[in-house]
């Protein structure tokens, strides 16, 4: 037997589409492939954004957690902070009162070298002629000897007590207040 021959020249027995000869038949044909195109653009444009949302998701989670971590670090520190400025707060004021006069400083030592053992101290208010001192005891000999030794001072030439009372807290107790009128000055 012989072997064939293929031909090159391919037969369709299939009768053409007058409408796809037609000017309308080409446009429509145009536009279905060239819409099929467009949707398989679109659809790796959807695939795409939906695939990359995972890996948006761990950043942004990585994002969310480390912004975690810093603001309970920044927390660990807010009452350290507030304590800091309340502290260079006192020491602003007391620079301040330091640079304007130094006679505070001398009121002081004197009245807290005059304090007998069982006399403790609360307050004491610098006024301009005057000083104002709050304290505790056990006993009211002790308020007498404190405010005799306040009175045999030159620079505190009249001591009052203003008042004292039991103690709220601890009944053993007691409160007083002295105002004291300051004289000359000892530097």
């Amino acid at each position: 037997m012989s072997a064939q021959k293929k031909s090159d020249k391919q037969v369709n027995l299939l009768p053409k589409d007058p409408f796809l000869s037609s000017t309308k038949g080409r446009v429509l044909k145009w536009a279905l492939t060239s819409f099929r195109l467009m949707v398989i653009v679109v659809e790796f444009v959807v695939m795409s954004a939906f695939i990359s949302r995972f890996w948006l998701d761990s950043i942004s989670n990585d994002l969310n957690d480390s912004l975690k971590q810093k603001q309970a670090i920044i927390d660990s520190y807010s009452d350290f902070e507030k304590e800091f400025k309340g502290l260079q707060n006192k020491l602003f004021i007391f620079d301040q009162i330091k640079k304007t006069s130094k006679v505070p400083s001398i009121y002081l030592k004197k009245v807290s070298s005059y304090l007998p053992d069982n006399v403790f101290l609360t307050t004491i208010i610098m006024g301009d002629k005057s000083v104002t001192v709050s304290g505790v005891t056990s006993s009211e000999l002790a308020v007498a000897q404190f405010m005799a030794n306040l009175s045999s001072d030159k620079d505190f030439p009249d001591v009052v007590l203003a008042g004292i009372s039991t103690n709220q807290q601890d009944k053993s107790l007691m409160n007083f207040r002295i105002d004291i009128a300051q004289g000359g000055q000892n530097k």
